[in-house]
């Protein structure tokens, strides 16, 4: 008995030491982590976003469509340019006369020019089309930038919460460890079975397989966010969540959903319509052309031409009215399209804002109730095994069971987190 008493002692000792061991490791990891905090090294939330809008080629390409837009008004507003034009006229092609330019009179080399004379109107009309369509890329610019930030945030966010899960996966993964150490001395001393300690060490392969995963997830995540910010998501995220300036409310909230850029685009599409119609009624208007040629007759005297033209709308049922009702029809998708993306804004602002206040009271609940009940869970068990009255299966099932609780109040943190970024979004970024 006096044996016993003494190998439980030590097995006691031994648990003690490894266990002081784990903490001062823990407390090394955390040092670590905060030196590389303080170092600047960690990509937090808002400057991967900020780094995403430096770094995006799309902003690049709808800057260079507006410019290309807005030159392209210019030339629009202009006249055509003249035409040459040259070339034999009345040249005979039998008798004695055929293929020579100079027995017939009425045969003569012609050069010429001719000139287009579009209605002012028409050409002032394609004009404002062009800055229109010069405008709408630039809200769509802006719209594009603030969808790229919303989008980059949330891969910072996957990245963030697989790391977190896999840090969580990490702590479960020493405690089961420290469980099968203190398993394989009780073992030894005769406290626990020898079932026990396969328990305690399958229990240990299966966490290390958890945080196989989650570095799997973590990878997977930083892959994503490189396609927004290239090698800079590569550097470690803090583990800490971002943290966000209160949640704008409701009523300021749909005040501003009317100018966000998502409308702000489809108002620019109706405004290009109006000019559509615009220039489609325009169309009704004849346009003129005039031509000058001079011929050259070898033997005979040389001659001048002078000709005016211009357009005969006399089918206007068929090209005029159709293009003026197609550019009604353009007009009135516009707006129906206007209405539907502002009802959509409008689901979107109200279920983030519901969604973001009910989650935020189930992460409550996992802190005052659900999160410490599972740390005293495993607390319970471990007493109860060590004092004979348990198993370690119960102990495992407990750490099992806090693992499930931690992972899932991340994914809760992460939705509200989400929410906020989505409200931010809504708000036109500020």
């Amino acid at each position: 008995m006096r044996q016993f008493r003494n190998s439980s002692g030590t097995s006691e000792r031994v648990r003690r030491s490894v266990l002081g061991v784990a903490l001062v490791g823990c407390a090394c990891a955390i040092a670590a982590h905060a030196a590389e905090s303080s170092s600047g090294t960690v990509l937090d939330l808002h400057e991967a976003a900020a780094l995403a809008i430096r770094q995006q080629p799309l902003l690049t390409s709808l800057d260079a469509q507006a410019r290309a837009a807005r030159e392209a008004s210019v030339s629009s507003a202009q006249l055509p340019d003249p035409r040459l034009v040259g070339g034999i006229r009345d040249l005979p092609i039998d008798t004695h006369d055929a293929y020579s330019i100079s027995n017939d009179s009425d045969t003569q080399l012609v050069l010429g020019v001719s000139q287009e004379f579009p209605r002012a109107v028409k050409r002032k009309l394609r004009a404002e089309q062009r800055v229109l369509e010069a405008d709408r890329l630039a809200v769509e610019r802006r719209l594009a930038e603030l969808s790229i930030r919303r989008d980059a945030s949330f891969a910072w966010l996957d990245r963030w919460r697989a790391e977190s899960a896999r840090h969580i996966a990490a702590q479960m993964l020493d405690a089961a460890q420290l469980q099968a150490d203190a398993a394989a001395i009780d073992v030894r001393s005769g406290a626990a079975t020898q079932s026990d300690y396969v328990s305690a060490l399958l229990n240990v392969e299966r966490s290390r397989d958890v945080v196989a995963q989650k570095e799997q997830a973590s990878d997977e995540a930083r892959f994503r966010l490189e396609r927004w910010i290239g090698v800079a998501a590569q550097r470690p995220v803090p583990l800490e969540p971002p943290q966000f300036g209160p949640a704008p409310a409701a009523a300021a909230l749909m005040e501003r959903l009317p100018a966000h850029p998502e409308l702000a685009v489809l108002e620019q599409r109706i405004d290009e319509s109006h000019a559509g119609v615009e220039l489609a009624e325009a169309g009704r208007l004849p346009d003129w052309r005039v031509e000058f040629g001079y011929g050259y007759r070898r033997d005979y005297s040389d001659m001048v031409m002078l000709q005016v033209g211009m357009d005969l709308p006399v089918f206007r049922g068929n090209r005029q009215n159709r293009d003026i009702a197609s550019a009604l029809a353009t007009g009135e998708a516009a707006a129906a399209q206007w209405e539907d993306g502002k009802r959509q804004l409008e689901s979107r602002a109200m279920e983030a804002g519901h969604d973001l206040e009910r989650i935020n009271e189930r992460v409550a609940a996992y802190d005052r109730t659900i999160e410490p009940q599972s740390n005293v869970g495993i607390e319970a068990a471990t007493a109860a095994w060590r004092s004979g009255r348990g198993t370690l299966g119960q102990v495992v099932e407990a750490r099992r069971v806090r693992l499930d609780v931690l992972l899932a109040r991340l994914d809760l943190q992460y939705d509200a987190l989400k929410r906020r970024v989505e409200l931010d979004y809504l708000m036109g970024g500020e």
